[in-house]
């Protein structure tokens, strides 16, 4: 879905005035902008978004750059070593969408001198990290003709402790030139 068509489709879904009709079209808005959240159960919303929306166009020509938001849905505050996660970035599987075929990415090395500098998330924020997938990678599952789903998860000691507990994961959908076209409605 283009951008265009992703805002058209935002200002759609909020010109409806009614709460029921509201609540009944929440889940197509959802879908239609391509937000992708998954809650691991833990306390923790976990959303991954190129641009605003859960789908990626890749050029050829330049890495995919992507963001990852972690909402705390606890009742109390929790302590992440926000610096230490970005660092190290999110653990990425790339899975080709046609093919039985996946790769888990390498990450960053980490830092461990970064694990007691933490940020206090309170009940309700969020927070964000930045993701990278490069051209490179991306390459190798086809170019112009890639689709592929990134599946990316965050881990992270949440207790002030070094003991890492799954925070979530949520996915991308990459897709290159080709694919993009055959997407996009306009050029049907």
């Amino acid at each position: 879905m283009s951008q265009l068509q992703t805002i058209k489709s935002r200002k759609t879904c909020r010109s409806h005035g009614s709460l029921v009709l509201f609540a009944s079209m929440l889940f197509y808005c959802e879908a239609a902008t391509g937000v992708s959240t998954t809650q691991a159960g833990n306390g923790f919303v976990v959303g991954a978004f190129c641009g605003g929306t859960s789908l990626c166009m890749f050029n050829n020509k330049e890495n995919v750059r992507f963001e990852i938001t972690i909402r705390n849905t606890h009742k109390e505050p929790v302590q992440l070593p926000l610096e230490f996660m970005r660092s190290v970035g999110p653990r990425i599987v790339l899975h080709d969408n046609r093919a039985q075929h996946s790769r888990k990415l390498s990450r960053n090395m980490p830092n461990a001198a970064l694990l007691p500098n933490v940020t206090v998330v309170a009940p309700e924020q969020s927070v964000s990290i930045s993701g990278l997938i490069t051209r490179h990678e991306l390459e190798e599952f086809g170019g112009r003709h890639l689709d592929v789903t990134a599946e990316v998860s965050i881990n992270a000691p949440t207790d002030g402790s070094s003991n890492f507990r799954p925070i979530g994961t949520a996915t991308l959908r990459i897709v290159g030139a080709d694919v993009a076209q055959g997407l996009d409605p306009t050029r049907r």
